[in-house]
């Protein structure tokens, strides 16, 4: 079997890491893996892993995806090296649990986080694209805090249009950066940044994401659940070592090629409704 390259962003801590450790442990024949983190000294992580499994193939890279000559060099050294992708798992996100508290965010706080878990995912998506395989799979890391029951009405209305296009999600979300800055502006969207975030990736996955991928790639949109972790909290019902492996599974034991949950917000390998 020919060796399949998968991708997993923010491997370093929480559910990147526990999942990158699963990988290397349980799912290394086959793969090769490439991990990221921000940081630029991989020492720590790499050996934690190869004392998992010092047979594992991966490599640890730094990438910073708010940083666009960050995502630029990785790609510029992943083209060269490995020339394809079978697996592109975006795993980076962030929740300011100190600054995004459900009243009306700063304009600090909204670009923070609308950038990271939306805007940059995307468009490292979208940049990594050319490179996948004709039956890869792109996962990003949704929520279920990102359904359409937690927006007010007036954006459930606009997120449920099936014309929406990765351009018109853009400038939604720099409409909400920039009305956060001005009080008297209505944000239309709900005042949590995090369940904003979600909800555009998911009408990106539903509506965007399915319309350029090729017939036989899949898309997912995964809700991985409330999990102990540093985003998460301490009193989160969920263990990593619970949710984890559903998402290994995706990247390792999902068939490539067209999945019935593709397009759809799934949890526990399961469909969850928008």
């Amino acid at each position: 079997m020919a060796q399949r390259i998968a991708i997993l962003t923010g491997a370093n801590r929480g559910l990147g890491r526990t999942t990158a450790e699963i990988l290397v442990q349980k799912y290394a024949n086959n793969f090769q893996y490439i991990f990221t983190e921000r940081s630029k000294n991989h020492d720590e992580l790499t050996q934690a892993l190869k004392s998992i499994n010092p047979n594992a193939q991966f490599e640890v890279r730094d990438l910073d995806i708010s940083s666009k000559e960050s995502r630029a060099q990785f790609k510029q050294w992943f083209s060269q090296k490995y020339h394809k992708i079978d697996v592109l798992f975006n795993n980076a996100g962030v929740f300011d649990q100190d600054k995004d508290t459900g009243a009306r965010p700063s304009k600090e706080t909204a670009e923070y986080t609308l950038n990271i878990n939306f805007i940059n995912t995307v468009e490292f998506t979208e940049e990594l694209y050319p490179l996948m395989t004709d039956d890869g799979k792109i996962v990003v890391i949704s929520s279920f805090l990102g359904k359409l029951e937690h927006q007010p009405e007036a954006a459930k209305q606009i997120l449920v249009n099936e014309n929406l296009t990765k351009e018109k999600l853009f400038e939604l979300a720099h409409n909400y950066i920039n009305n956060a800055g001005t009080p008297d502006k209505d944000l239309i969207f709900n005042n949590y940044v995090y369940f904003t975030s979600k909800a555009l990736l998911n009408a990106y996955t539903r509506y965007v994401a399915t319309k350029y991928i090729k017939p036989n790639q899949s898309f997912f949109a995964v809700h991985p659940g409330w999990v102990q972790t540093d985003m998460g909290g301490k009193k989160a019902p969920l263990t990593k070592d619970y949710a984890c492996p559903f998402l290994a599974n995706i990247i390792a034991e999902f068939p490539f090629g067209k999945h019935p949950l593709s397009g759809l917000l799934q949890f526990e390998n399961k469909q969850l409704e928008y």
